[in-house]
């Protein structure tokens, strides 16, 4: 549930910081992935959540999708760097 946790945290994060410039189908999809793990979590219990084949699909898409964010959110904030316009390095 933790990795859940991280992964939110950072593309939440990321929305807030680049004004929700993100991919909204990456998003979406991470986020669709977090509630199934969170109702999961709910629903199971621990050990069941944690040998759970389903969730551990689910928490791998979504550290793949939040990664994904990331290097597009770090691609898309380097091209709009202002010293990138100005031609300074």
């Amino acid at each position: 549930m933790q990795q859940t946790i991280d992964c939110e945290g950072t593309i939440r994060t990321l929305l807030v910081l680049n004004n929700a410039l993100r991919p909204l189908a990456e998003r979406e999809t991470a986020m669709i992935d977090i509630e199934f793990i969170r109702k999961k979590h709910e629903l199971l219990g621990r050990e069941a959540f944690e040998s759970s084949e389903e969730v551990a699909r689910r928490l791998a898409r979504l550290r793949e999708m939040t990664e994904q964010i990331v290097g597009m959110d770090h691609k898309r904030t380097v091209e709009n760097m202002p010293w990138r316009s100005s031609g300074e390095v």
